[in-house]
């Protein structure tokens, strides 16, 4: 069976990738933030999911560069 690849969802990806019905969800690692920000993402989303970028960005402290990926990589909020 060939799996499809889902871009990383700040809602629904974990850290690492994982198989979701007929496909492969990328996790939030492949990003390119640091571990430490996919830790802090995952702890803010157990409080409630994320409902905008803006939301993101400011319920966890990203860097310039984090943010920017995030930005282009991201397909939830």
């Amino acid at each position: 069976q060939a799996y499809r690849y889902r871009h990383p969802d700040i809602n629904v990806s974990e850290a690492d990738c994982f198989v979701e019905r007929d496909s492969i969800r990328l996790g939030l690692k492949s990003t390119g933030v640091s571990g430490k920000t996919v830790e802090n993402i995952l702890q803010e989303r157990r409080e409630g999911f994320f409902l905008s970028a803006d939301d993101l960005m400011n319920r966890v402290k990203l860097s310039d560069r984090e943010a920017e990926c995030l930005n282009d990589d991201l397909e939830g909020g």
